[in-house]
């Protein structure tokens, strides 16, 4: 609710993002989030990925950064649909920011202004899949970062080296 001159009370609408979002949590720094988002092969445009239920996300336009302040923001297009179905799909907007230090948080939101006037079904259908969408990108991140986490921790032992940004830019 807000006032207007002359004590006017109007009801503000409420947007999609506040409404229609699906987020999870991503335990992991967003630095080390940070390096997964930018990796082509993972999120390189005109990547689909089959999910567990019969869904397909086919990412239209990688992650990029829109935001340093007051919170770090990546940002990607992609278009979330049944596995089998041709006709029905819906453009998501997927958000990573970060939520504190040591987490960041993961955002599925329909491009779509009018997702209340779709139908009970397709909502649902919709629902599910973002929620697949939101657990496997999760699951992807936090295996992603900590992979390449380790991949640098084993190179610095390995290497014995007393420089460790020499042996990280070599690991890379």
């Amino acid at each position: 609710m807000t006032t207007c001159g002359g004590g006017v009370t109007m009801r503000r609408r409420r947007t999609p993002a506040e409404t229609q979002t699906v987020r999870r949590l991503v335990d992991l720094p967003l630095p080390a989030v940070e390096t997964v988002l930018v990796n082509p092969l993972l999120f390189g445009a005109g990547r689909a990925t089959v999910l567990d239920d019969g869904g397909v996300l086919r990412i239209d336009d990688p992650f990029r950064s829109v935001g340093q302040w007051p919170v770090s923001t990546w940002r990607m297009t992609a278009t979330l649909r049944r596995q089998r179905a041709i006709a029905r799909r819906a453009l998501v907007r997927i958000e990573v920011a970060e939520w504190s230090h040591g987490g960041c948080e993961l955002t599925v939101v329909p491009v779509s202004r009018n997702v209340a006037l779709w139908s009970v079904r397709r909502q649902r259908r919709y629902y599910t899949l973002a929620h697949d969408v939101a657990d496997h990108l999760t699951q992807s991140i936090a295996e992603a970062a900590r992979r390449r986490h380790d991949r640098h921790l084993r190179a610095v032992v390995a290497s014995g080296d007393t420089d460790r940004a020499a042996v990280l830019a070599r690991a890379d």
